[in-house]
């Protein structure tokens, strides 16, 4: 079955695994990363997203708990919608600097 034309969350994100969540968490609190996230944002990663879903995944595979399931689920899908949205970085101009 191929996972990709499928509109069930579900069956989209089942097959990843709580190890993926941990190795998320720590590139996030590495000091490579969070000097990164300084220099391009001006303030460090609080990591609490990648946290959430490693706590979240546990809670799934141990307790079969449908509320953390979900909770993982939306924070994925809520991830992908905002990988596809860019942000502009410059600001537009209509006409060039009166300097220029």
């Amino acid at each position: 079955m191929d996972t990709e034309n499928t509109t069930d969350d579900t069956e989209k994100y089942t097959k990843l695994r709580c190890l993926d969540y941990m190795a998320e968490y720590r590139h996030c609190i590495s000091a490579f990363h969070q000097f990164h996230q300084y220099y391009i944002h001006g303030k460090f990663a609080t990591c609490k997203e990648p946290k959430e879903r490693i706590k979240n995944c546990i809670k799934w595979k141990t307790f079969r708990s449908e509320e953390a399931k979900k909770r993982l689920l939306d924070s994925l899908t809520q991830e992908q919608k905002d990988m596809n949205t860019p942000d502009p970085i410059w600001t537009f101009r209509s006409s060039p600097p009166s300097d220029w």
